[in-house]
């Protein structure tokens, strides 16, 4: 999902996006929250959306990954 317009305050729905894909957008998305560009309720957002992908059953061996993510909070 992305943002069209810093105004805009909903998501733009896309087709669906993969695990892959969404960890490596996480990890932009943490650390522009990190340099304060992006409110914390957007990353808590795309962990949801992580959680649903994994409890789909898409991919279990990145479960490990993301519990390093979360230890570098």
């Amino acid at each position: 999902m992305s943002r069209l317009q810093r105004s805009e305050e909903g998501w733009t729905e896309h087709e669906k996006i993969g695990l892959e894909d969404l960890q490596k957008m996480r990890e932009v998305l943490f650390n522009k929250y990190q340099r304060r560009r992006l409110p914390w309720d957007d990353v808590v957002q795309i962990d949801a959306m992580i959680e649903d992908v994994e409890a789909a059953g898409g991919g279990e061996d990145t479960a490990g990954n993301m519990a390093q993510d979360n230890n570098r909070q």
